[in-house]
């Protein structure tokens, strides 16, 4: 029986996971012949990196890229991958432990009264490694981890000065002793009602039996059970009690919510947290999924459910629109995501990691990731066709099947080159070189000397050949891995036949975005800062989440009398400017703008993180003299890695409420050979994250090799009963 022929188009996330998944069945090598077709010299996508030799092999990304400990598809890829590579004892990233390390320090910021203020949060290492075998997320467990979490925070010993502030000033009311009152009225509520959790506010009761919760839950998501009346009626007197209790908390505190902060963020919680309970038992989350409550935007769904403007305007709501770039047309006065996505989102990221709540990369992501995955792909027989741009997809006669795939092949290599060698080594690692190895290269000086980029959209190169792939020669199957933003073009031919793709492609947005990476004289303790590394949200728009990134520092290869002792990340949403877009100056003009917003930016908001870099001239900003500039001193900034990611395959994938009907799912293209992988392909999670990515890659995967692929979180919802129209 003749191989199957897979073309994989892109190689992101979504387009290597599911080469990984088809190549990890046994006997893949005897059913298939796998090809990538990447654009320009790397993989990666949205996620590729490189390293700049010009300025000490030093890493430059796309923008900030953090590992969430509930990626668990994501991360047992990954263990997979580096336990195959059996890279030798003492070799940099050997293992997976090597590459990635837990961070729980994260800082978020409040704008109060016309300042800034910080709020610190460590969160717990919890119990467990991402990736290895877990008890599905039910929604009932969710909604009982939540009601547990609630009590947890309020009785934490990190809120006891707010407490003790509140109590204060009940004293002066006449009201002493409300706090252990009101504790143990709601234990008593919940030993009455839900036995399993009088531990909430009750420390040493043990909370391991579930009790009539966890079981009145069960019994109010099977349909026609007996019991469910009761239990509703039940979860309707929990709700009652968490607003009762959050009303009281609020009329008692209300006085200091702006003077303390820590107040405030108590009070925030609480009310967030009995909010979100209240919404998922009246709009039916626990017996119809998450789902029940998709179609708006989660803020408006907070309002609706009683939710106050302060509250909606928290930091602890604002942040994960920060973390998703949710803002239409990168536009900040619109911000958008669908309820059901945000929901449960937050509710896998807070309740279910394992290990760190977040997980940081020692070195770029590609080199971390996607270095790992092209060694042992390539071991066990994958193609890999560097330089290839995909153009268009073309139909059969009929409209069923894709018979054609157009791609440009953008460079010859040198005579007696069999194929492109893309790694640099930095430090005993194989590394993604900013830029193409020209030395491989046909012309290879000229290109360099050109200054054309060959992964932009805006590339005048010209090409080395055209090429037209055709089924039944080249391939039989094909995996659409290339990003949402470039598909329109690519998948004109589908957009035209299908209402299905037009759907997608019209519901489903994109948003530019904007990273710059800043290395510094001095380490950022020098300049002020005095907490631990960080990753820290809700700061000052457009660049409104920063990380202290120093530690990779040890990864690159400065040389010279004064490397940099410090770096930072930032990025944000960029607002799209589409007039002039057709322009071949377009990206230059794009990326100034990047500096100019940057260089303002850090001139007017950087004394809040950074108050000792401060100039006298500027003493809101930073004095950009801080900046390490080897090579343009006159203007540090343009020594900095400052990118706008502006091209289609690059735009960051949203959210937006009621979008996620219209995605696609990888098995459902309407096309019988065409699968798709990314993370704008629907999935329980759909949402623009590595996880999302991955679990798409492995149902392209389980769809293609008809084998049950194992997917960590699916299904928890099933997918959208609308069928997909061809």
């Amino acid at each position: 029986m003749p191989k199957k022929r897979i073309a994989i188009l892109g190689s992101g996330v979504g387009s290597i996971t599911t080469a990984w998944a088809l190549t990890s069945q046994p006997g893949w090598a005897d059913r298939y012949e796998i090809t990538i077709y990447t654009l320009g010299w790397r993989l990666g996508g949205k996620g590729a990196s490189g390293r700049n030799a010009q300025y000490g092999q030093r890493i430059e990304e796309h923008g900030l890229h953090i590992w969430m400990g509930f990626y668990d598809n994501a991360f047992r890829a990954m263990q997979e991958c580096y336990a195959e590579l059996d890279r030798p004892v003492g070799s940099p990233m050997r293992t997976w432990t090597d590459a990635f390390r837990p961070h729980n320090h994260i800082v978020l910021y409040e704008f109060i009264n016309g300042g800034w203020r910080d709020w610190p949060i460590t969160v717990p290492m919890l119990p467990g490694v991402p990736g290895t075998d877990r008890e599905p997320h039910e929604i009932t467990k969710l909604f009982e981890m939540l009601v547990h979490w609630l009590a947890e925070v309020f009785t934490s010993h990190i809120h006891q000065p707010a407490l003790l502030k509140m109590l204060d000033r009940w004293r002066e009311d006449g009201r002493p002793g409300w706090v252990s009152q009101e504790l143990h009225k709601a234990a008593a509520f919940i030993e009455s009602h839900l036995p399993g959790l009088a531990g909430l506010m009750n420390a040493g009761h043990d909370a391991g039996h579930l009790g009539w919760l966890a079981e009145g839950l069960h019994e109010a998501g099977r349909i026609a059970s007996a019991a469910r009346a009761d239990a509703a009626a039940d979860l309707g007197a929990l709700v009652a009690h968490l607003e009762g209790f959050v009303d009281r908390l609020r009329s008692l505190a209300h006085h200091l919510i702006d003077a303390n902060d820590d107040v405030r963020r108590v009070w925030t919680l609480m009310e967030l947290g009995s909010v979100v309970v209240r919404g998922m038992v009246r709009d039916g989350v626990l017996t119809h999924g998450f789902d029940a409550i998709a179609g708006t935007d989660f803020r408006e769904w907070l309002r609706r459910h009683g939710a106050s403007e302060e509250v909606l305007s928290s930091a602890v709501v604002r942040t994960m629109y920060d973390l998703c770039f949710a803002f239409v047309d990168g536009e900040l006065d619109r911000p958008d995501m669908d309820a059901a996505v945000f929901l449960r989102t937050v509710m896998l990221m807070v309740l279910t990691f394992r290990g760190g709540f977040m997980y940081r990369m020692n070195a770029g992501m590609g080199d971390v990731v996607f270095g790992p995955y092209y060694e042992a792909l390539t071991r066990r027989g994958v193609r890999f066709e560097f330089f290839h741009r995909v153009r268009s997809l073309g139909l059969s006669a009929d409209g069923a099947a894709v018979d054609a795939i157009a791609v440009d092949r953008q460079v010859t290599l040198k005579s007696g080159r069999p194929e492109y060698d893309p790694f640099v080594t930095v430090k005993g690692l194989p590394c993604w070189p900013s830029a193409p190895n020209f030395d491989q290269i046909e012309n290879g000086d000229a290109l360099e000397a050109s200054g054309q980029n060959l992964e932009s959209s805006w590339c005048t190169w010209p090409v080395a050949e055209s090429r037209v792939l055709r089924r039944g020669q080249d391939f039989d199957e094909v995996v659409l891995g290339i990003s949402l933003g470039a598909l329109p073009e690519i998948c004109a031919s589908l957009v035209d036949r299908s209402a299905a793709w037009r759907g997608m492609c019209e519901k489903v947005k994109t948003v530019e975005t904007q990273g710059v990476q800043l290395w510094l004289r001095r380490p950022l303790a020098d300049l002020g800062w005095s907490g631990p590394p960080v990753v820290g949200g809700t700061f000052a728009e457009p660049l409104d989440t920063w990380a202290d990134m120093s530690d990779l520092l040890a990864a690159e290869d400065w040389t010279g009398a004064s490397p940099p002792q410090s770096v930072m990340y930032l990025c944000g949403p960029l607002q799209a400017q589409p007039d002039g877009s057709g322009s071949p100056g377009y990206p230059e003009s794009r990326a100034l703008q990047v500096r100019n917003i940057a260089r303002t930016w850090l001139q007017s908001q950087t004394a809040v993180v950074l108050p000792k870099g401060a100039s006298v001239s500027n003493p809101s900003g930073l004095d950009l003299k801080w900046l390490h500039a080897p090579i343009n001193p006159g203007d540090p900034l343009i020594d900095q890695y400052l990118r706008a990611n502006i091209d289609p395959s690059e735009r960051y994938v949203l959210s937006v409420a009621g979008s996620s009907p219209f995605r696609l799912r990888a098995g459902q293209s309407g096309f019988s050979n065409l699968f798709l992988a990314g993370d704008w392909v629907w999935t329980p999670l759909n949402a623009g994250c590595v996880e999302a990515a991955t679990m798409a890659g492995l149902d392209a995967a389980r769809e293609l090799c008809g084998v049950p692929i194992p997917i960590f979180g699916w299904p928890d919802l099933q997918p959208p009963t609308r069928g997909v129209q061809s």
